[in-house]
């Protein structure tokens, strides 16, 4: 029995109290409760952990160095962040561990702990730029070099823009919702329409659809500016729909369009200010990203081109007449209400303070120059393990299977399979459920298909086709 239990934790298909009542379904004489068998995988994971542990320890010792990754996660709100750290060079979790507050001496006593263990030098640490972390690097090992995740102060210069895009997209949205087109009865007939019994709404609806199209899009870290796309959008559509009045027969015809065309009008003066503050900034974002992310023969290249961008948003500022950025002062989080001056003298100062550390990886060969990829890795697998094991078990199956815990959960295996589908035939419900996520899915796709194979401003196009006919 303690072997299937074993067997089950390591297939990753249940979670403890399935597994009792799995285990109680197959032995009717046997008394097991959800504690018992959490109970043995604790024991379990104690030991593996234990081996894994004296694995790191020999690959380690091997490298003669460690170069340190570290992140921590909060599973939910109130609980323990659990903190994780990974040596990129032999890819093994060295420690975990649950954290009421990760300030700077507790960071510091794990630091120390780790380089006394493994009894090898930190020889470089990466992470974000959270100032606990910071610290505890400067002063628990003063001799490692430190390399600050190119992802994180990228995204720190790209919210004010998210925050500036989703604006425009949300007065331009709620713009065309609110069209009359889309909110006029349904009694109110397209007289002449060529259609017995048709509505003006109906009448109307390809344009509507054009409009949804153009609005529904959504704004993704750092390459698709969903707002943009939409002022630009918007602006097309206008000037296509006023071509359409000198279509117009009836006068709802020419009423209902000129209508929509004051409306879209005033929603893109209303969000011009935003547009033009993006034209400003996102060319500007763009090429920090390229810089850090182009390959520099030297570190000193790399710096000499990123500090000729920092010189351009100085004269940027002159040229405004705006004041210069303050290092010593405080960093705020901005809103889409800022101005693009303060958002660029921000700019400057999380460069400032960032500097130190963005160029360390052309220094020390194999460190990173971003923890992301385990960050979201890591993220994944500790809700993947909350959800089979508990909250508490999660730092012991990151230590048992170490980096490749990153990995190894990202594919089906067919005893999983296997078991959903004994799972579906047990009872209608699952089998209900099935089948309306498959209806989902299909509409969905079908929906998706339909945005995809459409043509640009095919709703317009044939409403303009159906003015000349009338």
């Amino acid at each position: 029995m303690w072997e299937k239990v074993v067997e089950d934790f390591l297939d990753n298909t249940v979670n403890a109290s399935k597994e009792a009542r799995l285990l109680q379904s197959h032995h009717p004489l046997l008394q097991i409760s959800q504690r018992s068998v959490l109970r043995i995988w604790t024991t379990y994971l104690a030991l593996a952990s234990g081996i894994a542990d004296k694995n790191a320890l020999i690959k380690v010792k091997a490298q003669g160095y460690i170069l340190l990754a570290l992140d921590g996660q909060r599973p939910e709100a109130g609980h323990k962040s659990l903190w994780y750290f990974l040596d990129v060079g032999t890819d093994q979790v060295l420690h975990t561990e649950y954290l009421d507050i990760a300030d700077t001496p507790t960071l510091k006593c794990i630091l120390k702990e780790i380089q006394a263990k493994f009894q090898v030098p930190i020889k470089a640490v990466v992470s974000d730029h959270q100032s606990s972390i910071i610290k505890a690097v400067k002063e628990a090992l003063p001799n490692a070099l430190h390399q600050c995740c190119h992802f994180h102060f990228l995204k720190n210069l790209w919210r004010p823009l998210e925050a500036i895009d989703r604006h425009l997209l949300l007065v331009l949205s709620t713009a065309v919702n609110g069209l009359y087109i889309n909110r006029i009865t349904v009694k109110r007939l397209a007289i002449g329409s060529g259609k017995a019994g048709e509505s003006i709404r109906d009448f109307f609806l390809p344009i509507m659809q054009d409009l949804k199209l153009v609005i529904d899009g959504e704004t993704k870290a750092f390459d698709h500016w969903a707002g943009v796309d939409a002022f630009i959008g918007i602006k097309e559509a206008k000037a296509r729909l006023q071509e359409l009045i000198s279509k117009a027969t009836q006068p709802w015809q020419k009423t209902m369009l000129e209508h929509t065309i004051k409306t879209l009008n005033a929603a893109l003066e209303e969000s011009k200010e935003f547009f033009d503050r993006l034209q400003i900034l996102i060319p500007r974002f763009n090429q920090i990203r390229r810089i850090l992310g182009k390959e520099y023969a030297t570190m000193a290249r790399m710096k000499a081109v990123t500090r000729k961008w920092l010189t351009s948003q100085k004269k940027f500022l002159q040229l405004q007449n705006a004041d210069q950025p303050d290092e010593n002062r405080r960093i705020k989080r901005l809103t889409y209400q800022t101005t693009s001056e303060k958002v660029i003298d921000q700019w400057i100062c999380f460069y400032n303070s960032h500097e130190p550390g963005l160029f360390t990886f052309m220094e020390v060969d194999g460190l990173p120059r971003t923890n992301v990829g385990m960050e979201q890795d890591f993220s994944h697998e500790n809700r993947f393990f909350r959800f089979h094991y508990g909250q508490l078990k999660v730092g012991y199956n990151v230590r048992v299977y170490g980096g490749a815990v990153l990995r190894v959960l990202k594919h089906y295996k067919s005893g999983q399979t296997r078991v959903i589908l004994k799972e579906l035939d047990k009872g209608i419900e699952w089998k209900l459920e099935l089948a309306a996520f498959q209806m989902r899915s299909r509409q969905e796709r079908k929906q998706r298909n339909s945005k995809k194979n459409r043509s640009p401003w095919e709703g317009i196009n044939f409403v303009a086709k159906r003015l000349g006919a009338c």
